[in-house]
């Protein structure tokens, strides 16, 4: 069962359980799913149609999930872009991918103008949350009145994204991957991770990255759990909010572990509920691991 079907399968199964949080919003399945839907038809109604490129120029939060979801709901095929990268990058990525529609934070809108070098071929230019350049629409506008899960039919072959790598030897090569693969790339995490319907993650690491994306976020909402984005990287804040929100699992590179153990133990921090935390992007020494295995209360 592909990620939209299990994202409607989840939202018939627990409307009522939380799916989303973002800073103070929060989302039930059933919301998140209506506003996906009405997302969707939006973007359908600006005609964006079944195997467009729609690339995305933007940091975590709630409308990351949104339009990544309401993407892969009618089809479009999604190019999350590193928002750290230059104009001249941007532009190579958006030709290379023949991407027709732009979705971008409001704070990207003038490095997009720059990276794109024909302004006929995009269709849509669309910032987040508000449009500060006439060039671009706000997302905030696109949402239909129709919370209806859309008619189109999305098959296991259909494309779903383009991951494209750091580039560190020559151009970034542009990784296609369809619904199928995308689905056992989660189910693979979900199996070697021992993730479970009642797991609560966070997204730290950025989304536009294949780890985060689907360690995170598309794992997370595959088998019912709770997801909280985080837009910026906050140490305290972070360990803080594993006892608010009752953390099982999360990610993050070893930088971030590192600054973690630099953090004085606080009153409001309590790691009782964490079952597993994840490292990638680079080793960590085994003294390290120890270490946060001690932090985290981790066996």
């Amino acid at each position: 069962m592909n990620i939209v079907k299990m994202l409607e399968v989840n939202t018939a199964r627990h409307p009522e359980k939380e799916a989303i949080i973002y800073k103070d919003m929060t989302y039930t399945y059933n919301e998140f799913n209506k506003s996906v839907n009405q997302l969707a038809h939006g973007l359908v109604a600006r005609g964006v149609i079944k195997g467009d490129k729609v690339a995305l120029m933007m940091k975590n939060s709630d409308y990351f999930a949104l339009a990544y979801y309401a993407c892969a709901k009618i089809g479009a095929v999604l190019v999350p872009m590193n928002f750290r990268l230059l104009s001249k990058e941007l532009n190579y990525i958006i030709t290379q991918s023949d991407t027709v529609h732009i979705i971008t934070d409001q704070e990207f809108e003038s490095v997009i103008l720059q990276a794109i070098d024909n302004k006929e071929l995009i269709q849509n230019l669309i910032s987040v949350p508000k449009a500060s350049n006439e060039a671009f629409q706000s997302i905030t506008d696109l949402f239909s009145k129709n919370d209806q899960n859309p008619s189109i039919e999305i098959s296991d072959t259909d494309d779903l994204h383009i991951l494209y790598t750091s580039g560190t030897t020559g151009f970034p090569k542009g990784a296609l991957f369809d619904h199928e693969r995308v689905k056992y790339v989660a189910l693979q995490f979900v199996i070697s991770l021992g993730y479970h319907p009642d797991e609560r993650m966070m997204n730290i690491a950025p989304l536009f990255h294949c780890a985060q994306l689907t360690i995170g976020l598309i794992s997370g909402l595959y088998i019912g759990g709770l997801t909280v984005i985080y837009r910026d990287f906050n140490p305290i804040e972070i360990l803080s909010d594993i006892k608010k929100h009752k953390i099982t699992s999360f990610l993050a590179v070893p930088t971030m572990h590192m600054a973690f153990l630099q953090i004085p133990k606080q009153d409001d921090f309590d790691f009782s509920t964490v079952e597993k935390f994840i490292y990638g992007a680079a080793p960590m020494s085994e003294a390290v691991i120890r270490k946060c295995m001690g932090d985290f209360g981790s066996n």
